[in-house]
């Protein structure tokens, strides 16, 4: 909604999930959307309220079998939509997926920005990789978090449920809606700095492509929001990057 509201020209909203009241607290729209796709409720109000923008749902699910065998997959409209798009903005908070993403525009010379907000919305991360040959990947930023070169968000303990794989036996998502918010902002910031802002444009550009963002202390006490820009640079030991240079050339 804010990259609509900031006048994003087109937006191709990918979600399989179905509005739960329950989680409302966090989402945009209220018990008027129970039961609706998030993904074309959402194109609908985009499309309604801000003329600027347009916005196209696609219902759907990576890697959910297809009832329909002749219908296109999963890939094949991920990799139309990429050759029409500037950026990936991924918001799964899944690992499998932000990999794949990774991947995908890495192959297809795409800029990824990935968002997340940490257990307990203690605090969250967004991280731009630009579609450039030299510019740090996903990858990369994982490998520096690694290496204590990118400090992490502090996150609620999760105790021994946290042994426990992400996915449907995982506990409920824990998170005051308008501390995600923040994490949220983050992206958008980030998105509209990188795809608009600079020399010539209204709002500024920015060198850095990582945001980490503190709502918590430590021990889980209140804190004022505690913003940290950081330039992740390409890592030479990144098999991916590796990997697109070599195919390349």
């Amino acid at each position: 909604m804010e990259l609509a509201r900031a006048g994003i020209a087109h937006l191709d909203l990918v979600d399989a999930d179905i509005v739960d009241p329950a989680g409302t607290v966090r989402w945009p729209f209220g018990a008027s959307a129970a039961g609706s796709s998030k993904a074309h409720f959402l194109a609908h109000q985009i499309t309604t309220d801000y003329p600027y923008s347009s916005a196209e749902p696609h219902h759907l699910q990576l890697g959910r079998a297809r009832r329909d065998v002749y219908a296109p997959s999963d890939v094949d409209m991920l990799e139309e939509r990429l050759q029409q798009c500037d950026l990936v903005l991924d918001a799964t908070a899944d690992s499998g997926v932000n990999e794949y993403l990774a991947h995908m525009t890495r192959a297809a010379a795409k800029s990824h920005l990935v968002v997340e907000g940490t257990a307990g919305g203690w605090g969250g991360h967004a991280f731009f990789a630009a579609g450039s040959p030299n510019a740090a990947c996903l990858r990369c930023y994982e490998l520096a978090r690694l290496a204590g070169r990118a400090p992490k968000p502090p996150q609620a303990p999760e105790g021994p449920a946290a042994i426990q794989p992400r996915g449907c036996g995982d506990r409920t998502f824990r998170a005051a809606g308008f501390d995600m918010l923040q994490v949220a902002l983050c992206a958008v910031r980030l998105a509209v700095a990188k795809l608009c802002g600079g020399e010539g444009s209204s709002y500024p550009g920015t060198s850095f492509n990582l945001i980490n963002l503190s709502l918590r202390q430590a021990g889980g006490e209140f804190s004022l929001p505690v913003f940290e820009g950081l330039e992740i640079p390409q890592d030479p030991e990144c098999s991916l990057c590796r990997r697109h240079r070599a195919s390349t050339g």
